[in-house]
C-alpha cells in the first residue's frame, strides 16, 4: 500500500455487537493503548449502529513499515480480532518503452510487416495494459491494418509486439510513416524512448513526370 492510500479495515462474526465496538490502526507489538488512528464501525469517530460486519477506509500511515487492525468491543479495550499485517511502502511503477524492431514494411507484402516492440521494467507478475496514440503520414485502418491504441503486455512477460500490416492499393504515395507514442498512465511510466518510426515503402513505381522529345534525331 502507498503512503497516504486506502487500507480497507473488514470484520464479521461480532455475537453481541454494540454501536461503540471500534477499530484501531497500529504497530504489531504495540500496546492496545498505543495506537496511531481508530474509527467506530460506523466508519466515523462518533457513534452510529452496531454491526456484526461491514468495512471501513482507514488512511494509511504516511511512514514505510508494517502495520494492522484490531476490533475492539464498546469502546473498551478488550480485543476482539486482529488482521493480518499489512505494509506500507512507496509503490515503484513499471517503466515502459518502445523501439522498432522491423523498421520498415513494404506494401503488396502481407509477410513483411513492421513491428513496434513495447517493453516494460520490473516485475512481469501480472498483466500490463499500455496505451498509446498512432501518428505518422501513414492513415490508420486505410493504408495498414487497424492498430488499436493498447498493447498488452501479459503475465511473465516483459515485453509485447504491436505489428504494422499494410493493406495494398493502387495509389502512388511513395514511403509513408506509422509514428507510436506512448500515452501516460497511472499503472507505469512511460520512460526513453517513448515513440518510435515505421516507414511503409511504396509498391507502385512513382508515377512518370513532364518529358520532352525531338524528332528526327538527326537533320541533315
Amino acid at each position: 500500500v502507498a503512503p497516504g492510500g486506502t487500507v480497507t479495515a473488514s470484520w464479521s462474526g461480532i455475537a453481541a455487537p454494540t454501536a461503540t465496538d471500534w477499530i484501531a490502526l497500529a504497530l504489531p507489538g504495540a500496546a492496545d493503548t498505543s495506537f496511531i488512528a481508530w474509527l467506530y464501525v460506523s466508519c466515523a469517530q462518533s457513534a452510529g449502529s452496531a454491526a456484526a460486519s461491514g468495512s471501513c477506509p482507514f488512511v494509511a500511515p504516511s511512514t514505510n513499515g508494517s502495520y494492522e487492525l484490531r476490533l475492539f468491543a464498546n469502546n473498551g479495550y478488550t480485543r476482539l480480532a486482529t488482521s493480518n499485517q499489512f505494509t506500507v511502502g512507496t509503490v515503484s511503477l513499471p517503466v515502459v518503452t518502445i523501439a522498432a524492431s522491423d523498421a520498415t514494411a513494404t506494401e503488396g507484402t502481407p509477410s513483411d510487416t513492421g513491428v513496434f516492440t513495447v517493453s516494460r521494467s520490473g516485475s512481469t507478475g501480472s498483466a500490463l495494459t499500455v496505451n498509446y496514440t498512432v501518428g505518422g503520414t501513414a492513415t490508420n485502418g486505410t493504408d495498414y491494418q487497424t492498430l488499436s491504441g493498447s498493447v498488452v503486455i501479459g503475465v511473465g512477460q516483459s515485453s509485447a509486439p504491436i505489428t504494422v500490416t499494410t493493406i495494398d492499393d493502387t495509389t502512388v504515395e511513395g514511403s509513408e510513416t506509422v509514428i507510436v507514442t506512448l500515452s501516460a498512465n497511472a499503472a507505469y511510466t512511460v520512460g526513453t524512448p517513448g515513440s518510435a518510426t515505421v516507414t511503409i515503402l511504396d509498391d507502385e513505381p512513382p508515377a512518370a513526370g513532364p518529358s520532352i522529345s525531338a524528332s528526327p534525331s538527326s537533320v541533315a
